[in-house]
């Protein structure tokens, strides 16, 4: 579960508790409590305990993962940390792979997923339109040569790897 861990506090015996998320949970005597400071998001799992069965009992805890991490200079990060030999290392695993299912059955055929890989890892997360508009029927004027709602030819796919 994760909550903000919001104080400490103590037993009548003199044994910590916490207050999690508006509860207090008691530690396991297993129960890491190390570089836990309020104020701080954490993860945690727990079980009832106690004489009685309802007591929470708090079994692990840390520090909950950030998700906007802020760089050096105190501000979030903006923009893609992938470099490009994080790219030219998924398009190898990605026509590895397929080299490895038997996709691959020319030595031409390297090229074109290669390419395609290298495009997609390259573009991705970037927002693209559609080409020729929004992709909507009647967004815009027809392409040159073209009526609206002419079919065109069928596609040949001999030229498509896969």
């Amino acid at each position: 579960m994760l909550g903000l861990f919001q104080e400490w506090g103590q037993t009548n015996r003199g044994d910590p508790k916490l207050r999690i998320a508006g509860r207090w949970v008691f530690p396991d005597r297993s129960c890491n409590l190390d570089g836990l400071e309020p104020g701080m998001n954490v993860e945690y799992e727990t079980r009832m305990g106690g004489r009685d069965g309802k007591l929470t009992i708090l079994t692990r805890i840390r520090p909950a993962p950030q998700q906007n991490r802020p760089n050096g200079s105190g501000s979030a990060q903006m923009g893609s940390t992938i470099t490009d030999g994080d790219i030219l290392r998924s398009v190898s695993n990605v026509v590895g792979s397929l080299a490895a299912a038997g996709q691959i059955t020319h030595v031409e055929q390297i090229a074109l997923f290669v390419n395609a890989a290298h495009s997609a890892f390259t573009n991705m997360g970037k927002a693209q339109a559609p080409a020729g508009g929004s992709g909507l029927q009647g967004s815009g004027p027809a392409p040159k040569g073209r009526e609206p709602g002419q079919d065109d030819e069928p596609f040949d796919d001999s030229q498509v790897p896969w």
